[in-house]
């Protein structure tokens, strides 16, 4: 009987050895879970705020470009209206010039019997 008890007494020791070595195992494998775990979130941090800066710099060349390309399109603007301004004033001094040329090309028309050739206006498109 006693014999009996030694080997159920060993047996027990092997299995609490063994539910030892399993719960140190697995309070190891815990500890690196939650370490990674830690190591993660400290990396999500770290990237969400290197993402929150690198967004609001962007904002911020995004808000240059609109301010750079507004001034550019005042520039653009301001040129565009004095080459509008000067292109007709040119046409009003050019338009009595051009109004004479009309009346006396349809004057010319009615009247067939003066060539095409020695109007004033064809010999201007000739030199």
């Amino acid at each position: 009987m006693s014999d009996d008890w030694l080997a159920k007494e060993l047996r027990l020791n092997r299995k609490h050895e063994e539910i030892l070595a399993k719960r140190e195992a697995l309070l190891h494998g815990e500890e690196s879970y939650y370490d990674s775990q830690h190591q993660r979130a400290a990396t999500f941090t770290s990237s969400y705020h290197m993402a929150v800066r690198r967004n609001q710099q962007l904002l911020d060349e995004i808000d240059k470009a609109k301010i750079r390309l507004q001034d550019l399109t005042e520039q653009e603007d301001r040129h565009f209206n004095r080459i509008k301004s000067d292109y007709w004033a040119m046409v009003k001094s050019a338009l009595p010039h051009w109004e004479a040329e009309l009346k006396e090309y349809k004057r010319r028309k009615k009247s067939p019997s003066r060539s095409r050739e020695s109007s004033p206006r064809m010999l201007h498109f000739q030199k």
